[in-house]
């Protein structure tokens, strides 16, 4: 399953996000910007799809978007729900251009029969990246249970985006619940990768993406699914939890 998933472009890719991610995989909680306290006290578990997630008991995934990030989208249909949120607009901007942004953070969650698999639609987002792309690096992190719920974690680096020309890394997590599938991707964009394998175009691209993959990864292990109905999936995990 991960040979099917995983492309290389650059042999020196894989290695390095093996290295990064590994880093990132201890036991010890870390904090994100996402998990951020303020003078009123801690930051709370948050269900960013189910609305009505305090009023009553049942499935539930807890998330919380980045520190003072904006609702930019969102769509509540009964068969695909979307919330996307992002940086806010800076105070001097013109409120009448469109806002240019470098990072994203998009919930959806969606219900199927049969449900699918996690690493087949994680592979999905990944073909539909490649149409809008020169180069598509996709490793397939993690595939397992998260809660005794099925998941899978991908990393995608799309080299170079036909629509923004830069480089944009995504990592996406897949999750498949009792009562619907969820999606977590979050995105940041860099200035575009070398297109050779040269040393000291490698040793830039190192440095541009170590930080980039880094922090996403940390913040996808602060994402669960979780279901206070039942003890097999407890809701025992918050967002300082990481």
């Amino acid at each position: 399953m991960l040979s099917a998933f995983q492309t290389n472009c650059r042999p020196w890719l894989g290695l390095l996000v093996g290295l990064m991610l590994a880093a990132c995989s201890g036991d010890e909680p870390a904090q994100d910007q996402a998990a951020t306290t303020d003078d009123d006290g801690p930051a709370e578990t948050t269900s960013v799809i189910r609305a009505d997630a305090t009023a009553e008991p049942g499935e539930r995934l807890i998330a919380v978007p980045p520190l003072n990030w904006e609702l930019r989208v969102q769509s509540l249909n009964p068969d695909l729900r979307v919330l996307e949120y992002g940086p806010p607009r800076p105070a001097d901007a013109d409120p009448d251009e469109p806002q240019r942004t470098t990072e994203r953070l998009v919930f959806e969650t969606f219900a199927a029969d049969p449900m699918p698999e996690p690493a087949d639609v994680l592979r999905n987002i990944a073909l539909r990246l490649e149409e809008r792309c020169r180069d598509v690096d996709a490793f397939n992190t993690f595939m397992g249970e998260e809660n005794n719920y099925p998941t899978a974690v991908a990393l995608l680096i799309c080299h170079r985006h036909r629509g923004s020309d830069m480089t944009h890394v995504q990592m996406v997590k897949g999750i498949r619940g009792n009562d619907e599938f969820y999606v977590v991707l979050r995105e940041k964009r860099v200035e575009p990768l070398t297109d050779t394998n040269d040393d000291d175009g490698a040793r830039r691209d190192v440095e541009a993406l170590s930080e980039v993959v880094g922090a996403l990864a940390l913040y996808m292990r602060s994402v669960s699914l979780c279901d206070d109905s039942l003890e097999a999936h407890p809701c025992t995990r918050g967002p300082l939890d990481l």
